[in-house]
């Protein structure tokens, strides 16, 4: 059910509401989708650039604020989509998306806290990116994503070009997916021959 839930919701659309980084500060908050970005827009990869560059027209989401202050173009990375609706989820998720994005520095008693007040594991960012696939993209630590998986994210959700966490690790080993599926080890995301 997770897996199709995921897929649903990864892509944001028009009228979405949605928790943005603010352009140029660490300030998250939430927002309306008022326009997505062009289909020629360059959408990177996690950790590819700085997240506080301002973000040219067409090139990210248009967002209006909760607050009513001024509407702006954010970053596919600085903008996630959660499936469920209360305050607490949305600030948790993005306490875990923020988190995981530390890559190896990621502190896995923060993603606990993050888990325990209620953090969306089928939420995904304005790339498409689910948290299990940011943090197999970050190199996160073995141990947080066993952690993930223990708390219910699912392994089968593809990103923006149809990865899957699993596919993504076996191409970070450089290990042939095809050949390296049966082998893969999903508590530690780590593939052998």
């Amino acid at each position: 059910a997770q897996s199709l839930f995921g897929r649903c919701t990864a892509g944001i659309a028009v009228g979405d509401q949605v928790m943005a980084r603010r352009p140029q500060t660490e300030k998250w908050e939430e927002g309306k989708i008022l326009s997505l970005p062009s289909p020629f827009a360059n959408i990177t990869e996690p950790g590819v650039g700085i997240s506080g560059e301002p973000v040219p027209e067409g090139f990210g989401y248009y967002v209006c604020w909760q607050d009513g202050r001024s509407m702006v173009w954010v970053r596919p990375s600085d903008v996630f989509k959660v499936t469920s609706g209360t305050r607490n989820a949305l600030m948790a998720t993005k306490g875990l998306f923020t988190e995981v994005a530390n890559g190896e520095n990621c502190d896995q008693a923060a993603i606990s806290r993050h888990l325990q007040r209620g953090a969306d594991l089928a939420a995904t960012d304005g790339a498409g990116y689910p948290a299990l696939l940011l943090a197999v993209s970050c190199g996160v630590p073995s141990e947080v994503l066993q952690q993930l998986l223990d708390n219910g994210a699912c392994h089968e959700v593809s990103g923006p070009a149809g990865v899957t966490p699993w596919e993504k690790a076996c191409l970070e080993s450089q290990v042939p997916c095809v050949s390296a599926r049966k082998e893969l080890a999903l508590d530690s995301f780590s593939c052998s021959i």
